[in-house]
């Protein structure tokens, strides 16, 4: 790396989403240091997913199922994070988690790890080659090399990045590529390939490399969690055209599902955070405090004078909130008009004043054909076909942690 770590540069350059290729490898394979002989897990198949939020790290262990869709004994622990451990520091906190983790379970098939806005920067970018000329049969190899080659061309010297392949069009039409068969390579004109990159801050890439050093011996993949949270979502719930609406704590992210398959990201630094702000800029305490009463507020628990005295302080913070959100869509708009079916989950979903402003009618007039949108609220045992998850995984804000542990057990990989 430029005036760093030659080390980390060297090691992360070729950093992408594609298993068994040594340039195409989001897929970290590490030789366990912690293998346990001893462990009420040693022959059992154990998937490990964990959510890195903004405010905790969730993680799920877990059992594949010999049938049906749900995972079995699941054991849910979250680890909350203080103001000073979150952004680049969460890799930290990842650490003493994954150590903690082989102590318990030595030897798991996997762990998959889902990254937000809030530990890299997030972008959809849409990436051709044109000008193509096959004398042979066109192959998924081919299409490897090629994006390949586009990750070099767009990553930056100096920088950590990841660039993750979400769907692939040729001659300006989506193609499934794990049914991909071209009889007539002849025909191929074009090939797009829309991929997402994080990219780390010198920080945060700096803590990731060595985290990566510390660790081997089970197959830990990373992966953008907006990718895992569309491409499940709109798989499990049938979704062909949507917006997805990921209300967390720093960070709300919009994720566009046009024809079955993510079409554009944008986020914007407003979350639940601001509400909690607000609450202790008002009423004195800590945050902690501030949260807490937010939660308790957005279940109703608090009496009613207190709920409506919050009511009309939220009010306030979620036209701040809607009018951000509104400028994100007239950034998409451009692009193809929206959908009418709004799908909401995370932490601030909760809130009946984020929902109302959603339902409003001028929310997505001039950009759509439809007058109001629908909005449907995402519960985490909705992607297992409601299953209830021995109640380990629950509600609007488990989402996320739900779509990795479906992703890990089902998830097939672009280039395989």
């Amino acid at each position: 790396m430029k005036g760093g770590d030659e080390r980390l540069e060297e090691g992360m350059s070729f950093s992408t989403a594609c298993e068994h290729n040594a340039l195409l490898h989001t897929s970290i394979v590490w030789y366990n240091t912690y293998m346990g002989f001893f462990s009420r897990y040693a022959q059992k198949k154990i998937f490990i997913a964990i959510d890195l939020g903004s405010h905790s790290i969730k993680t799920a262990i877990f059992e594949k199922p010999k049938t049906g869709l749900a995972p079995l004994n699941i054991k849910k622990t979250v680890t909350k994070l203080s103001a000073v451990f979150r952004g680049s520091r969460v890799f930290a906190s990842l650490h003493d988690t994954l150590i903690e983790l082989f102590k318990t379970v030595p030897n798991p098939q996997k762990i998959v790890i889902g990254i937000g806005p809030n530990v890299a920067d997030i972008s959809l970018q849409k990436w051709t080659i044109d000008s193509l000329h096959f004398r042979e049969t066109l192959t998924i190899a081919h299409i490897q090399k090629y994006f390949q080659q586009l990750f070099e061309e767009h990553r930056e010297e100096g920088h950590v990045f990841f660039g993750y392949p979400v769907s692939i069009e040729i001659n300006g039409y989506p193609v499934d590529i794990h049914n991909f068969v071209l009889r007539d390579p002849s025909t191929v004109k074009e090939i797009t390939l829309r991929t997402i990159m994080l990219r780390f801050s010198d920080e945060a890439g700096s803590a990731f490399g060595e985290l990566r050093s510390m660790f081997s011996g089970v197959e830990i993949e990373y992966i953008p969690l907006q990718a895992v949270a569309a491409e499940v979502i709109a798989s499990t719930h049938k979704i062909r055209n949507g917006l997805l609406i990921d209300v967390g704590g720093l960070v709300t992210t919009l994720m566009f599902i046009r024809d079955g398959w993510l079409d554009q990201v944008a986020s914007f630094p407003i979350g639940t955070d601001r509400f909690s702000h607000r609450i202790m800029k008002t009423r004195g305490g800590k945050f902690v405090e501030a949260e807490d009463t937010r939660q308790q507020y957005a279940h109703g628990l608090l009496s009613e004078k207190e709920q409506i005295a919050l009511s009309h302080m939220f009010t306030e913070e979620t036209e701040v909130w809607k009018k951000t959100f509104v400028t994100a869509l007239e950034a998409y708009y451009p692009l193809a008009p929206l959908p009418q079916d709004f799908y909401l989950y995370g932490g601030g979903s909760y809130l009946p004043e984020v929902r109302a402003s959603l339902w409003a009618h001028d929310v997505i007039k001039g950009f759509s054909p439809f007058e109001a949108p629908r909005i449907h609220m995402i519960q985490a045992p909705q992607i297992f076909n409601n299953e209830l998850l021995q109640g380990a995984v629950e509600g609007a804000q488990d989402v996320g942690l739900a779509a990795l542990m479906y992703y890990s057990l089902n998830h097939q990989h672009f280039f395989n």
